[in-house]
């Protein structure tokens, strides 16, 4: 049985300051699932607080 899920950010959830489409739906599919997400990326150009901002911004 899937209990979680890892998505990675770039790429995935969105490209540069744009969300993909259906990227935001997804996880909130996913939530709504009652599935545990965590958001893995390799940047190391962004603190982690830019990340949620970023996040938070596109939905």
């Amino acid at each position: 049985m899937t209990r979680g899920v890892l998505l990675d950010l770039a790429g995935v959830i969105y490209d540069g300051g744009t969300a993909i489409p259906g990227g935001v739906d997804a996880v909130a599919r996913l939530r709504r699932a009652g599935l545990s997400i965590r958001f893995v990326s390799n940047t190391t150009r962004s603190s982690k607080q830019r990340v949620l901002d970023h996040l938070a911004a596109i939905g």
